[in-house]
Formats: C-alpha cells, sequence, structure tokens
C-alpha cells in the first residue's frame, strides 16, 4: 500500500482536450507544480522497439485505419515508424507542441521534467524540436 500513497503524492497531471490542438488532447497540471519536478519517465527501452517501414504494415494487410492511429501516437517520418513491443500508451503520447515549453526530456534517466515552475490547469508542453520527435511529420508545430 505504501507505493500507491507514494505514486498519489508524485500524481501532477491529468489528460483533458488540449486548449492548444483543437481537436486532440494534451496532458494539464492537476496541481501547481514546482520547476525540476520530474512528472514521469519514458518506461519504454531502445531494446523494446521496433524501426518498421510502414510499408511492411501494408504489406501485412493491416487497416489503413490502425496504420492511421499508430501514426498519431509513434514516432515517424514518410518511411519508418517506431512501434514498441507491447502497443501501449504513456503520457508522452500526449504531450503537445510549444516554442515555448515547460518541460524538458532527460535521455539520461528518461524522464520528463518541468523546466519552470507550472500552475494548476496549465497544459504541459514540450519542444518537438529540442529533444522530442523533429523528424515526425504529422505533429501539429505550433508556435
Amino acid at each position: 500500500m505504501g507505493e500507491v500513497i507514494n505514486q498519489c503524492y508524485n500524481l501532477y497531471i491529468e489528460i483533458r482536450p488540449s486548449n492548444i490542438v483543437k481537436g486532440q488532447v494534451g496532458i494539464f497540471a492537476i496541481r501547481d507544480i514546482p520547476k525540476n519536478t520530474i512528472l514521469f519517465y519514458n518506461n519504454i527501452s531502445p531494446q523494446n522497439v521496433n524501426i518498421l517501414e510502414i510499408q511492411k504494415l501494408y504489406d501485412f494487410k493491416i487497416s489503413e485505419n490502425v496504420i492511421h492511429v499508430l501514426k498519431k501516437y509513434y514516432a515517424h517520418d514518410n518511411e519508418t515508424i517506431e512501434l514498441p513491443n507491447e502497443l501501449i500508451l504513456t503520457y508522452t503520447n500526449y504531450l503537445n507542441h510549444s516554442e515555448t515549453p515547460n518541460i524538458i526530456y532527460n535521455a539520461e534517466d528518461k524522464s520528463y521534467k518541468t523546466s519552470i515552475n507550472i500552475q494548476k490547469d496549465d497544459e504541459i508542453l514540450i519542444n518537438y524540436n529540442d529533444n522530442y520527435c523533429p523528424s515526425c511529420i504529422d505533429f501539429n508545430i505550433l508556435k
């Protein structure tokens, strides 16, 4: 039970409709969050990621609708897509872009940490071009 209580102390965010990207969801602060707070980790290791040619998905008769959804949630370019061994969604799948982000990604420990103090109800944003997915072609890049 102690681990569950610890998780409650460290819960700062929820998913809800985005104010920035119309028709999509984003991650929002459910309470004030101090600068340098780790919000979550990317638990998918490089060994558990497959880089597949998108054409292979079509070759295997994967539905166009499924491919469309995969492109919404996983890093890709025109030719390839990065899919984890287990198709699960994490908070990273819901991060929206801003040229003035309020979190950063630390590749060393795979953490997403606040770069400024964040107020309750602020949307949590990352700069795709700095450290997230600059080659992803379908993301909405807003200034």
